[in-house]
């Protein structure tokens, strides 16, 4: 991939190099999501390709169902099915799939998986 794309690692909350906050509340998807887009927003990129594993997919769903218009695709692996989050999406996820048509899916979130199976 390095010599058709620029790749930047980041090390997520509490992992390698970056911070290792005490407060629980600093290891929600939402702000390690925030710190993603930061990355991004401080390298001067303004869409880019996410490949995460584990929490980093648990990340990558956060980010395309709040801030889709900077991905352009995703790889989100290594999500199991013991996160409570995550299953409290599954219901959603079931509706906007079967939906008719993603014009009719209300739910951002959940729309964000749906754009995903279309493409």
């Amino acid at each position: 991939m390095a010599p058709v794309r620029q790749v930047i690692a980041v090390d997520i909350r509490g992992h390698g190099d970056s911070d290792k906050p005490h407060d629980p509340e600093a290891y929600t998807y939402a702000a390690m999501a925030t710190d993603v887009t930061a990355v991004m927003d401080h390298l001067g990129v303004e869409r880019a390709d996410f490949v995460g594993y584990s929490l980093g997919a648990f990340v990558g769903a956060h980010l395309l169902g709040h801030d889709a218009d900077r991905m352009v695709s995703a790889v989100l692996m290594g999500i199991g099915d013991e996160d409570d989050e995550s299953l409290a999406l599954a219901p959603r996820i079931a509706a906007a799939l079967r939906a008719p048509s993603p014009s009719e899916i209300t739910d951002l979130e959940a729309a964000a998986y749906r754009s995903i199976v279309d493409l």
